[in-house]
């Protein structure tokens, strides 16, 4: 690939006497003297954008000036042409330049395409990007669980998040996080489904929350409270950033699928982390040592591994029931906090779950201040 700049024209060619110079004589006049066929990537090492063009197209357009004046064209140098690998492996959009207000009219889609390709190489796992949304400390990370039945996955059983502000923590001059005092979490458990559902493969564990109060909501409030606690933690929508949130799961494609049932609307911005990537791809680089399954073999660089056994790989002593949406949730933050920053990170306290831990659901059917999480302190309480 080549990089449609004005570098193609300009460097390769300065004879502007003869009778052809006429076509690099400006940006402009070089667009308009052939109809570009590009797409737009990123680069895999730079990881910047660009607007680009084949090899084989750039030796058509210097043929076609070879016909048109008889062979007076010199032959391209490809050192002075700037070269691309594209970093997107999927098939990318062909478009066709004719004119600059064209290329102009692209170029301006370079940030988005900047954003997508920054979201793909998180969602993949790739460590430099993940731990450089951490390492900015600028961003929010929030995670998710859902616990759903296996007969009916539109049937939710509970759902848990736990969210950190990495930007306000560094602001106080504190750093790492620490998960007992700075993870903002909360529990909710499905009033109409938690009692009637049994999972058989996987069963949860909704009265088991070991970090905080449980709730206890109807199912077709937790849309809005999920939509709350999103837009409580989200930046603005843009094309030309990322947004402040970063969205964190372990394997959360389904979680993902559960969102978008319930019409949860998340800013296209958003970044997508999966601790199980994310922990296959530091594995499959050497950098977690040496590993073995269940049965004693090594194991391969491309198996993915439960939060159970992530947790157990960090030293972490489980100390609650794991397949409980609150408990995942805050286990997955701490697992990727560990992952990125182990040094000074303390371990949350566990404490022992029951009944008078849970909090009931109100009977109105409208979402009020009772029904949201209370992000301001961390604790999803009611406010009477």
């Amino acid at each position: 690939m080549a990089s449609l700049i004005p570098r193609v024209g300009f460097v390769t060619c300065n004879r502007y006497e003869l009778p052809w110079g006429a076509f690099f004589e400006t940006f402009d006049a070089f667009l308009w003297a052939y109809e570009w066929p590009i797409i737009t990537v990123t680069d895999v090492k730079t990881h910047a954008p660009h607007i680009v063009t084949q090899l084989s197209s750039v030796e058509v357009f210097a043929d076609m000036i070879r016909t048109k004046y008889k062979g007076m064209f010199p032959d391209l140098g490809l050192n002075q042409i700037m070269r691309i690998t594209p970093a997107e492996k999927s098939a990318q959009t062909m478009r066709t330049i004719t004119s600059p207000a064209i290329y102009r009219q692209i170029h301006s889609t370079l940030p988005a395409v900047l954003i997508a390709a920054q979201k793909a190489r998180a969602r993949s796992g790739e460590p430099s990007i993940i731990k450089g949304l951490w390492g900015c400390k600028s961003k929010t990370f929030l995670a998710i669980d859902f616990e759903w039945s296996e007969q009916d996955p539109s049937a939710i059983l509970e759902w848990g998040f736990a969210a950190v502000r990495t930007g306000v923590i560094a602001g106080q001059g504190q750093w790492p996080p620490q998960p007992e005092h700075n993870y903002r979490r909360g529990h909710y458990i499905i009033a109409e489904n938690v009692d009637r559902v049994v999972n058989r493969h996987q069963p949860n564990f909704p009265w088991d929350y070991a970090f905080n109060d449980s709730r206890t909501v109807s199912q077709a409030r937790l849309p809005r409270i999920i939509q709350a606690t999103f837009s409580s933690l989200a930046s603005k929508q843009s094309e030309t950033s990322l947004n402040t949130l970063v969205l964190v799961g372990h394997g959360i494609q389904g979680d993902l699928c559960r969102l978008k049932e319930l019409g949860v609307d998340i800013p296209d911005n958003v970044v997508v982390i999966d601790t199980a990537a994310f922990e296959r791809r530091l594995y499959a680089e050497g950098r977690r040592g040496r590993m073995t399954t269940q049965s004693g073999k090594p194991r391969a660089p491309s198996n993915i591994i439960s939060l159970e056994r992530l947790l157990k790989s960090l030293d972490v002593a489980i100390g609650c029931k794991l397949h409980n949406a609150g408990n995942d949730a805050m286990l997955c933050l701490l697992a990727l906090q560990l992952l990125l920053e182990p040094e000074g990170t303390q371990m949350p306290k566990y404490r022992r779950p029951g009944l008078d831990t849970v909090i009931p659901c109100r009977q109105s059917t409208s979402t009020s201040k009772h029904d949201l999480p209370m992000l301001m302190t961390g604790l999803a309480i009611v406010m009477d």
